[in-house]
């Protein structure tokens, strides 16, 4: 039934109740029931009892921890192998890409530099020696 601790609770909702149900209108006295009803029946409902604490032996319980250790400690290394084994191949390909760039850019720069002069040239006039094709 009622744990001892909480039989202290059933004279005191009981009190409120009955001066709720005294005191205020119905509406109020009909929720005062429910909650009664439902702390009396939280209170009463049966609970689980705590599983007892195994005594363990203190070898097992540090072999267990240094097994779990362990299999983090490994977990964690091939974690990291594998980050760093990405970052590896990111770096690869970066530095391919910006070689690529770096040369795309220098060819760019040098058609740009021709073109300049050429221009140069036609504008002062000195185009006896361009051939247009």
């Amino acid at each position: 039934m009622i744990a001892g601790k909480h039989t202290v609770l059933i004279p005191a909702i009981t009190a409120v109740v009955a001066a709720t149900v005294w005191l205020f209108p119905s509406l109020w006295q009909t929720a005062a029931i429910l909650v009664a009803g439902v702390t009396f029946a939280g209170f009463s409902s049966p609970r689980a009892q705590p599983k007892p604490v195994i005594a363990a032996d203190g070898r097992a319980i540090k072999a267990e921890l240094s097994n779990l250790a362990q299999d983090f400690a490994s977990d964690t290394k091939n974690q990291l192998t594998t980050s760093i084994d990405e970052l590896e191949r990111v770096n690869t390909l970066l530095r391919a890409a910006i070689e690529t760039l770096l040369s795309s850019f220098n060819s760019m720069n040098n058609h740009m530099q021709a073109q300049r002069e050429t221009a140069l040239t036609v504008a002062s006039g000195k185009s006896s020696n361009l051939t247009f094709t």
